[in-house]
């Protein structure tokens, strides 16, 4: 993932690292039944996006694409991964990413 967006960018992935909250290193989240990305817009409103695996999912990221629609506020974002197995329910570290205006020409 990059460290911006441009807002209503379309076809964008986004991604999440799960990881042990002890090691810092990936866990595996293969057994993952579903995987859900809560991401909180600037404004504070919240919204959820179906994500998949990025591999296979034992390198522990999720991913999205973005879609039309998604990216519609521009400022500091959150994103936090949530995924479902049958041990229940564990959550990526929440990440910070930036939506711009327009492109940077850098």
């Amino acid at each position: 993932m990059t460290d911006y967006l441009v807002i209503h960018e379309v076809g964008k992935p986004i991604e999440a690292i799960f990881k042990d909250r002890l090691t810092f290193l990936a866990v595996d989240i293969s057994d993952a039944t579903s995987i859900i990305f809560i991401f909180t817009k600037p404004s504070g409103n919240i919204i959820t996006r179906n994500a998949t695996f990025k591999t296979n999912g034992t390198d522990g990221i999720a991913r999205y694409i973005t879609k039309s629609g998604d990216i519609d506020e521009y400022g500091i974002w959150k994103l936090q991964g949530k995924i479902i197995t049958s041990d229940g329910e564990e959550f990526s570290m929440e990440t910070k990413f930036d939506v711009l205006v327009a492109r940077l020409n850098v």
